[in-house]
């Protein structure tokens, strides 16, 4: 009776199996290293188209927030949490257009479309390097952790930016209050 090791490990088996197993890890070898200037290329390719659809989709979003900070509301404030809701709106708006006056408006725009396309090419350039997976939820997760964090930033820096006017607007509003209307005759 012939032995296991004689039926199974020929020499013929054996070199088909090596033959597979070399077929295999030509399939998952990575491909050759990209340079950093091939990388920055192909993050570039994927940024520019990206970032002028999301700046026109961001001033659209502007447009429809005419007088107050998108993705910022008066729960971001402390300072007003004791005012009624209408006079937080009125108070938030007027620090609002305080903080940005004219042509300063763009600024949170540009930054959100940075944000936004910049995390949908750094996960676009990461799948064409194969760094991760082209199907599966890998990519859409990357992105969305970057722009969380990218809009919580951006979120902390607009209410740094306008906490200062909206401290003005609130002294005033009080000193309104204390001091006795004036009549004219």
């Amino acid at each position: 009776m012939r032995r296991f090791s004689q039926i199974f490990f020929t020499r013929n088996m054996t070199s088909r199996f090596f033959t597979f197993c070399q077929g295999l890890l030509r399939i998952t070898a990575p491909r050759k290293q990209a340079t950093s200037d091939e990388t920055i290329s192909i993050f570039w390719s994927n940024f520019y188209f990206q970032f002028v659809v999301m700046l026109v989709v961001m001033s659209f979003v502007r447009a429809c927030t005419r007088d107050r900070p998108m993705f910022v509301g008066v729960k971001s404030f402390k300072e007003i949490r004791t005012f009624a809701k209408h006079e937080q709106e009125r108070l938030l708006s007027e620090a609002w257009s305080e903080a940005y006056p004219g042509w300063r408006t763009f600024i949170p725009v540009v930054a959100y479309s940075f944000i936004f396309s910049g995390a949908l090419a750094l996960c676009e350039t990461l799948r064409t390097l194969r760094m991760i997976p082209r199907g599966g939820v890998a990519a859409p997760l990357l992105a969305g952790a970057f722009v969380g964090v990218g809009v919580l930033f951006q979120g902390m820096w607009q209410v740094h930016r306008m906490r200062p006017y909206l401290l003005r607007c609130i002294e005033r509003l009080r000193l309104c209050a204390l001091t006795p209307e004036v009549s004219a005759l």
